[in-house]
């Protein structure tokens, strides 16, 4: 006998599909930065610039997550956010969260990137942290699982793009380039992890919503990101603002 499948049935493949193609209608994985990064070296000010607007979300970023691990009701999907937490965090190896090893990078070029609590941020990096702060720790936490799943699933392109960028100023060490390395290997760990939290929200209707809204949103907010840099570095004519630290 055969059996007759719900007609509000879909598929764990057709749910993901329909992910990826939300965040494929976003110039979030191709973009103008990438593209300009890839194609001339920046100048000392303007690695000082980028480094400390990309700082500020990497930053932040395992904070957030960290922060919707409890207000997940599936301990399934608590499990998979530990994982990616800890693995944000160097598993706990001294000098090995990823943060300090972009720091390491950047000092390989002569940066030493700035406090991110008191820098003065563009917009495009507030509205950033602020929108996945909204997203991750006030918004239905389903929401934010789509919205993880777009940062994972776009991550290894970021990577992939910076190093190609990082890899040409000579005074870089293979050593240096450790940050990229490490994501370009457990990269596809991540989207693993996620895309088992997000299998378990893809039975109804509203949570394969909620899925598709967090997807999109942080597939814009990473977008505008981005072009913001992509302005400030490439386009303006004016010169580049100094890191400017706010008053305590």
């Amino acid at each position: 006998m055969t059996s007759v499948k719900p007609k509000e049935y879909v598929s764990v493949e057709e749910v993901f599909a329909r992910l990826d193609q939300l965040i494929e209608s976003v110039p979030v994985d191709k973009n103008s930065f990438y593209d300009s990064f890839r194609a001339r070296d920046l100048s000392k000010d303007e690695l000082q610039f980028f480094a400390d607007q990309y700082f500020y979300y990497i930053r932040t970023f395992p904070q957030i997550l960290a922060g919707l691990s409890h207000r997940v009701d599936s301990e399934a999907v608590r499990v998979e956010l530990a994982k990616t937490i800890v693995s944000e965090l160097g598993d706990g190896h001294p000098g090995k969260k990823h943060f300090e090893l972009f720091q390491k990078v950047m000092r390989a070029v002569g940066i030493e990137v700035s406090d991110y609590r008191k820098v003065k941020h563009i917009p495009e990096s507030e509205a950033l942290v602020q929108g996945l702060r909204q997203i991750f720790l006030v918004d239905p936490p389903i929401v934010a699982i789509g919205g993880h799943y777009t940062i994972e699933k776009v991550g290894l392109g970021m990577i992939h793009n910076l190093y190609e960028a990082f890899r040409r100023y000579p005074s870089i060490t293979v050593e240096d380039m450790e940050y990229f390395y490490l994501h370009l290997f457990i990269e596809q760990d991540h989207v693993a992890w996620i895309s088992e939290a997000v299998k378990q929200h893809v039975d109804d209707p509203e949570s394969r919503a909620q899925l598709e809204e967090g997807a999109l949103r942080v597939a814009k907010l990473l977008a505008d990101f981005w072009e913001g840099l992509y302005q400030n570095i490439f386009v303006k004519s004016v010169p580049l603002p100094q890191p400017q630290l706010l008053s305590n």
